[in-house]
């Protein structure tokens, strides 16, 4: 029997075994995984550059293992209309109209300096 946590892998690990005796389930019962996430937690992230203890959530409350119940997307949230452009690179460097206080949310990433400034970004 092979256990899996995600739902939404249901299908996949299913067709993935057809052709063998196994037996997929779908279930929060995943103890390998439950207890490597909670070894590393406790063993391993705490001595990482950057960490943080009030991030953690290792042995208090749920994990990201337990199931909830999905809550409404707030309608401020919800986008009904995308677009993908693309904008020269010239935008993205110094001067240009894209900058770190008008990207929103996240942050720009590095951009490679030898680029010819009339590359499009996408």
């Amino acid at each position: 029997m092979i256990r899996f946590f995600r739902g939404a892998m249901f299908n996949m690990i299913t067709i993935a075994l057809s052709e063998v005796e196994v037996v997929a389930k779908p279930s929060r019962r995943t103890f390998a995984l439950t207890s490597w996430i909670e070894e590393r937690n406790r063993d391993v992230y705490p001595k990482m550059e950057g960490y943080r203890p009030a991030m953690a959530r290792a042995g208090m409350g749920p994990s990201f293992l337990d199931i909830s119940i999905p809550q409404r997307l707030p309608d401020a949230l919800r986008g009904e209309k995308y677009a993908f452009v693309s904008l020269p690179l010239a935008e993205f460097r110094e001067g240009g109209s894209i900058n770190s206080s008008n990207v929103g949310v996240g942050r720009l990433c590095p951009v490679d300096p030898t680029l010819p400034a009339d590359a499009f970004v996408q």
